[in-house]
């Protein structure tokens, strides 16, 4: 089986058609969540990007695939504290590309990055807990469950990771 190559790189305006894309795709939803914030129309999304990506509190990257580089999916650090050292992550990967090892690949290597740049020593993040591939890799790369809630939109785990 041939390796694809995978990175990850700041997110532009021009990755905006394909987060429209994955936030209208029902197979995504089921498995990341839908909630009343997520932005499913050119106009939220273009509001959400005005107000997203320029809040210096946030960072959002786009995943991309192959050698023509195409658009796979996102990463975000959000709520970034510098007092507590922690940022909150997030991973969407398109589900064209689920089974490939996409997110096995750029997200340890952005976790390392995340520790390796910067005051960060603990990231945290919500998972679904109907999707277990995704608890089954957030494992894999070291993340503990801290807790379980019943939320309006599903049961979710609380995990972390902290850099030593």
């Amino acid at each position: 089986m041939e390796s694809i190559t995978v990175c990850y790189r700041r997110m532009a305006k021009s990755d905006l058609k394909g987060l429209l894309e994955l936030s209208q795709d029902p197979h995504f939803l089921a498995g990341y969540g839908q909630t009343t914030d997520w932005p499913t129309t050119p106009e939220q999304i273009r509001s959400w990007y005005e107000a997203n990506l320029l809040d210096p509190k946030t960072a959002y990257f786009s995943i991309e695939v192959g050698e023509e580089k195409q658009w796979a999916g996102f990463m975000s650090l959000t709520d970034f504290s510098e007092t507590k050292e922690e940022a909150w992550l997030s991973i969407g990967v398109c589900p064209k590309f689920w089974g490939q090892k996409i997110a096995t690949k750029v997200l340890g290597q952005f976790i390392q990055d995340c520790f390796a740049s910067g005051p960060l020593k603990r990231l945290n993040l919500f998972v679904f807990a109907t999707n277990q591939r995704a608890l089954r890799l957030y494992t894999r790369l070291g993340f503990t469950v801290h807790s379980f809630h019943k939320t309006p939109f599903g049961e979710v785990y609380q995990l972390y990771v902290m850099n030593f």
